[in-house]
């Protein structure tokens, strides 16, 4: 994926979910992605309406579509740059779902994802 500061470039990710309290349709912002890299929030995501009747499980797939995000450097070079010497980063997002009642679910984390810096 290339870097990127406006959304010029993404990626999908999908994870399969369970809920057995039913309450995760339409959870606003229920979907939180981090960015391993530095620890901060990458995107969140709200959940969509699922028909579910009250007591129903709610179990499924959910797709994530990842918007491309800048290059981090060390030494103070500035995100987005384009840094002969690091030609690409490796991102790793984690990423977990809240409910209705504020439950967690289990942190899965993404295979590596390539930004590529140029």
């Amino acid at each position: 994926m290339n870097q990127s500061s406006v959304d010029e470039d993404s990626t999908i990710i999908r994870l399969a979910f369970y809920d057995v309290d039913g309450d995760l349709s339409e959870v606003r912002n229920g979907v939180i992605v981090i960015d391993t890299r530095d620890g901060a929030i990458y995107n969140t995501y709200s959940f969509p309406k699922l028909p579910l009747q009250d007591g129903d499980v709610a179990e499924g797939e959910l797709s994530i579509i990842l918007p491309s995000v800048c290059c981090l450097f060390p030494e103070n070079i500035q995100p987005c740059e384009s840094p002969p010497a690091y030609p690409s980063n490796d991102l790793v997002v984690e990423i977990y779902i809240r409910d209705a009642a504020g439950n967690e679910s289990n942190r899965v984390r993404s295979g590596v994802i390539t930004l590529l810096c140029n």
